[in-house]
């Protein structure tokens, strides 16, 4: 062994084995593959701007789908003169019947956009998982190789 060659028996007297120089870091704290896999999903940028992608596209198709609806607008106005009193009231209602079918073909884009952007924010997270995993098990590799290579040294 190369410390008794170093050192010679001497180091072994009365039970006493001085510390080596490079075991004195601290253990590597391993957590779990779960809490891996949640801290990178939480702090990953890519996540979080296809998730806001996709929002966008549901609110476009929101409003594409409130075009179907007909425009309602109220009007009133009274005035007073110092005989008369009149009062108007007014109702608008509009309705575009025909548009050529652009808000529904909008709302179908928009629908497709969404499900797209879901779909890239899904592969995202897989291709996080994979790669949290990837190093996960070369970090316990790592812990395993560093241990056995200790109990070599001394």
């Amino acid at each position: 062994n190369q410390l008794e060659y170093l050192l010679g028996d001497a180091y072994k007297q009365n039970g006493f084995y001085p510390k080596l120089v490079w075991n004195s870091k601290p253990p590597i704290k391993v957590e779990s593959l779960t809490s891996y896999y949640n801290k990178a999903l939480k702090n990953r940028k890519e996540i979080k701007l296809k998730q806001k992608e996709a929002e966008q596209y549901i609110e476009s198709q929101t409003y594409y789908k409130n075009n179907y609806l007909p425009e309602v607008s109220m009007t009133g106005q009274a005035s007073r003169a110092s005989q008369v009193n009149s009062n108007n009231i007014g109702v608008n209602l509009s309705w575009s019947l025909f548009d050529g079918a652009s808000n529904y073909y909008e709302s179908q884009k928009a629908n497709a956009n969404k499900l797209k952007a879901l779909q890239e924010k899904e592969s995202y997270v897989q291709q996080i998982k994979y790669e949290v995993q990837k190093a996960y098990h070369e970090l316990i590799q790592y812990k395993k190789i560093g241990r056995a290579s200790c109990r070599e040294r001394v």
